[in-house]
């Protein structure tokens, strides 16, 4: 996702799995501003493949020791698929490894394996707590009433009536049995 100002790596991500040691040095060294296969993630509309030594001095020393990181914590290779929405940009999905060798038949099933999973991953962390779903209109339309001070069966009875007169259905089956 893309990032703003003053959030951390870690609030950006999905999901990941990495090897011991390397989100920590990744976020804490604030390599996600600098990483230049983010860069190019932002700018491409199409999956790629990098490898470490993609990059050199020309890239910029941050450039070359990012890159050197994820070899050292072995991830010389890897393939990143940008995902776009109506805005622009919103994520990259990114695959890493020492033996990341994709066969060219492969990429586009691995493309649209990609896209569909960070959809999944996006729709999975939207239903924590954390992201609760917004309201209906009829919960927001009960929640008024009830600030209001009306009981449940007041409610009952203005949400009857209110339907009923917006759809023109007939009373009968919210009718009360106090009438």
């Amino acid at each position: 996702l893309v990032r703003q100002p003053g959030q951390a790596f870690d609030d950006l991500l999905l999901s990941g799995l990495f090897p011991d040691g390397f989100r920590a040095i990744y976020a804490n060294r604030d390599y996600g501003r600098s990483d230049p296969n983010v860069c190019r993630a932002l700018h491409s509309s199409h999956p790629f493949e990098w490898t470490w030594t993609d990059y050199d001095e020309e890239d910029g020393p941050r450039a070359v020791e990012i890159m050197r990181i994820f070899a050292e914590f072995r991830m010389p290779r890897g393939f990143i698929v940008p995902v776009h929405g109506a805005g622009g940009y919103e994520a990259g999905v990114a695959m890493a490894g020492a033996n990341v060798d994709l066969m060219v038949e492969a990429k586009p099933a691995l493309h649209l394996m990609a896209l569909y999973a960070f959809e999944r991953v996006r729709q999975l962390v939207a239903a924590t707590p954390a992201g609760k779903p917004p309201l209906t209109n009829r919960e927001r339309e009960v929640l008024a009433w009830s600030a209001q001070g009306k009981s449940a069966w007041e409610i009952g009875e203005i949400l009857c009536v209110a339907n009923a007169r917006s759809t023109s259905m007939p009373r009968a089956p919210c009718a009360s049995s106090a009438r």
